[in-house]
């Protein structure tokens, strides 16, 4: 995981940290009204390892 998790995670991460409650937020919304629920769990699971990662980073 760590040959993962680029360097460029620590300059993104006060940004993440700051649009955390709208990605929450757009998540809910497209599980409400997605039709395609691969598509739906395929962007859970990407966003899902990329906080995993930097968390990771910065334990």
């Amino acid at each position: 995981l760590n040959n993962i998790c680029l360097p460029a995670f620590k300059t993104v991460y006060k940004k993440l940290m700051n649009q955390i409650s709208d990605f929450i937020i757009l998540n809910w919304i497209q599980v409400a009204f997605s039709t395609d629920v691969t598509t739906t769990l395929s962007w859970r699971l990407a966003h899902y390892s990329s906080v995993l990662c930097v968390q990771e980073i910065f334990e």
